[in-house]
């Protein structure tokens, strides 16, 4: 039986598939092809957009783990929607600058009291402990592996939304994870794909 899906285009190369097991956002793109266009900015728009589709954000409170070019773009896009933002970053270099953007800075840690927790350190820093300290914090994970979140705990806990599959990823490694967060063997169709020369932002997004 055809389960039904939902294509949605958000112009450019960018769109989103809905099916009853979650959300993807695509947006693969060539290299240098858009003046101005850069992965970190698609990753954070992304981000947003999916925030955006739990609930309207101002005074909703997030933290963004990593401080970076994508931790950096995201933290601005959400203040200017009006969330209360928390950077949770290792240099005080970087604190120093997320407060210069208006958003409350502390070193990476856990601790409860927010909505989202988004991650952008490729760096396990949030084991089971830390996971559970956080509470019902809907957790976003933006990074490449080895990943911020401990998976395997995210996901034991309840509280994993959304994962990217990242920067440069071939469309088979896209089909692969997909088909574990989906909790489906799709070896077959994930092997008869080819990788692409393209970058691909993926971003997969679990029901809650």
């Amino acid at each position: 039986m055809v389960k039904p899906m939902t294509l949605t285009w958000y112009g450019h190369s960018c769109f989103r598939l809905d099916t009853a097991e979650g959300s993807a956002v695509f947006d693969p793109y060539s290299p240098g092809s858009v003046p101005g266009l850069s992965l970190p900015e698609l990753t954070a728009d992304a981000a947003v957009m999916l925030l955006e589709q739990r609930g309207a954000l101002p005074e909703r409170r997030v933290l963004v783990s990593g401080f970076g070019r994508i931790g950096s773009a995201l933290a601005q896009r959400l203040r200017a929607r009006g969330a209360a933002v928390t950077v949770a970053a290792r240099s005080e270099q970087a604190r120093s600058a997320a407060e210069r953007m208006d958003c409350r800075a502390v070193p990476i840690g856990a601790a409860p009291g927010y909505d989202f927790v988004v991650n952008t350190v490729p760096s396990v820093i949030f084991g089971a402990n830390e996971i559970a300290a956080f509470g019902d914090a809907e957790l976003i994970e933006l990074a490449s592996a080895p990943y911020g979140f401990d998976l395997p705990a995210a996901r034991a806990a309840g509280t994993l939304r959304a994962m990217a599959i990242m920067p440069m990823a071939p469309m088979m490694l896209m089909a692969q994870a997909m088909g574990i967060f989906m909790k489906r063997k799709r070896k077959s169709s994930a092997k008869a794909m080819r990788p692409r020369r393209w970058a691909s932002l993926n971003l997969f997004s679990m029901p809650a």
